[in-house]
């Protein structure tokens, strides 16, 4: 199977095109060429220097991301510094490195429908990586615990009345809590928003509008793209997991 093979099988389910206008240059092909064979694939959340050696250690010549490895227009290759050596060891050692992002956050098996079917809710509409669910009625404490529990993730925060029931979430993967389009959209439609990376603001604007949110780590909410970019490519080819671990922890886990 060739490198570009395993690309179309990927973009079956999340096409470029899907990604938000400004990401659509920052997915796809980031580094390497796509005519080679494919000796193996590592699926990752982040195409560090780490993954890249464990692609190379373990023969395999592509790595499969969530988040692109080349985000920001890179002005130089600098190997000391630390993305930089990243870059350069996947092209000194003929690593292509692939990545899906908010086309991968959009699709039907992409982040949020994910956490959706974790969350056990059901989908009604989507607005870009928003998705409005329904959901048996629970508490937002109740709420809040269970995604904790579903994610394994000890950094959950809640904002709002905990009391306050949810029949109906609002849920973005990774750093939406940032963005005040989806918590408009949230406080319109849903009972309670959740997401990850609320800053101060958002919590504010929250709490005085008397609305609910739940915020997870972003890492917590996307590292089940591993799994999903694997469930892909099985039997295709040979498929091996980062197994990446959060880049922070808790107190409670110090």
């Amino acid at each position: 199977m060739k490198i570009n093979e395993v690309i179309e099988l990927i973009e079956s389910y999340a096409p470029i095109d899907i990604a938000d206008d400004g990401d659509r240059v920052k997915v796809g092909l980031q580094v390497g060429a796509r005519n080679r064979e494919c000796t193996g694939v590592v699926t990752c959340l982040d195409a560090t220097l780490d993954v890249i050696k464990m692609a190379v250690d373990n023969g395999c010549n592509m790595v499969v991301s969530h988040h692109p490895m080349i985000y920001y227009p890179l002005q130089k290759v600098d190997e000391e510094e630390v993305h930089g050596e990243a870059v350069a060891y996947a092209i000194k050692h003929d690593v292509t490195v692939y990545s899906a992002h908010t086309n991968f956050d959009k699709c039907e098996i992409g982040t949020n429908a994910t956490l959706v079917k974790l969350f056990d809710g059901k989908i009604i509409e989507t607005n870009g990586c928003c998705f409005l669910c329904e959901v048996a009625p629970i508490s937002v404490r109740d709420f809040a615990i269970k995604i904790a529990n579903v994610l394994g993730d000890k950094s959950v925060k809640v904002a709002g009345n905990p009391n306050k029931t949810v029949t109906r979430f609002a849920v973005c993967s990774g750093g939406g809590g940032g963005a005040y389009s989806f918590l408009e959209y949230a406080v319109k439609n849903a009972d309670v928003y959740v997401s990850g990376d609320m800053p101060h603001h958002i919590y504010l604007e929250a709490v005085n509008r008397d609305f609910a949110c739940i915020e997870f780590s972003h890492y917590a909410s996307e590292i089940t793209c591993e799994d999903v970019f694997k469930s892909i490519l099985d039997n295709k080819v040979k498929v091996i997991k980062a197994n990446q671990l959060c880049p922070f922890r808790t107190l409670e886990e110090l």
